[in-house]
């Protein structure tokens, strides 16, 4: 497995210091930071030719792990062609996992029902055709906050979407009280992509690996990949509100690589 990194970290960052995230900066840092690989997106205003974002991450040393593009809840605020859009530029980069969020209510509840999960299938589900015929596959990513949180929610889209892949983050698992190697263990044919990171329920904040409570195992997570045949990216992702005395992106980054190095060197 190989580490990439995404860019949230370093868009907390700049807000806390009411900056915008420079993307070719934010590349060249990931590389920095000792990453192989990236997860990309919205690149198009940098570079509108594909090609030169390939090239450029390239000469940083990078590959590209996946690419974001999210898809609305509901089919009345379709962004279909925005999503379209994002996936073409994707696959003329060379890209075949796209990372996707959605699925989240307008108005914040945890009450799910069945209504739910047939009508975000009908917003994903195409979005998962128009990427199998540019050669991509949708890695859909159980979020807090949500209709798909946990497992069990997880399995109502699936069964909706044929096709659907799954990128696990072990950390938003936890977050809502799931069971991230359970989780792993079940889905083990559809996870083609990941997000890692720690939590501590304390902070109910998302951390560097390691820098936790303790509560989620991130190694018996990792060991669960391993065992599942994953040979997939290892997906650093720090989603969280960056605040004075905590580490810049890249010191992030670091801490977070030196975990699994150290704690599962035969995986990397």
């Amino acid at each position: 497995m190989k580490i990439a990194s995404n860019a949230c970290n370093w868009g907390g960052y700049a807000k806390a210091h009411d900056q915008q995230v420079d993307k070719k900066q934010f590349i060249k840092d990931v590389a920095t930071a000792g990453c192989a690989g990236i997860e990309v997106g919205g690149l198009e205003s940098d570079f509108p030719n594909p090609a030169d974002a390939v090239a450029f991450i390239k000469e940083q040393g990078l590959e590209i792990a996946a690419h974001g593009g999210n898809v609305t809840y509901n089919p009345w605020q379709p962004n279909v062609e925005t999503y379209q859009k994002s996936l073409q530029y994707a696959a003329d980069m060379g890209v075949k996992t796209i990372m996707t969020c959605g699925g989240f209510p307008i108005t914040p509840r945890r009450n799910t029902y069945d209504f739910d999960y047939d009508m975000f299938a009908t917003s994903i589900g195409p979005m998962v055709e128009f990427a199998k015929g540019l050669g991509l596959e949708i890695a859909y990513h159980p979020h807090r906050g949500a209709i798909c949180e946990t497992a069990a929610e997880t399995q109502k889209i699936i069964d909706r979407v044929p096709g659907l892949k799954i990128c696990v983050d072990i950390a938003h698992l936890e977050a809502s009280g799931d069971d991230a190697v359970a989780f792993i263990k079940q889905f083990a044919n559809e996870i083609i992509y990941t997000h890692i990171k720690d939590y501590d329920w304390d902070k109910n904040s998302f951390m560097e690996l390691g820098q936790g409570d303790g509560k989620l195992n991130v190694a018996d997570c990792l060991t669960a990949l391993n065992e599942i045949g994953y040979q997939g990216w290892l997906g650093l992702e720090l989603d969280r509100k960056w605040e004075e005395g905590m580490p810049t992106p890249i010191e992030s980054t670091k801490i977070s690589i030196e975990y699994i190095q150290k704690h599962c060197p035969t995986l990397v």
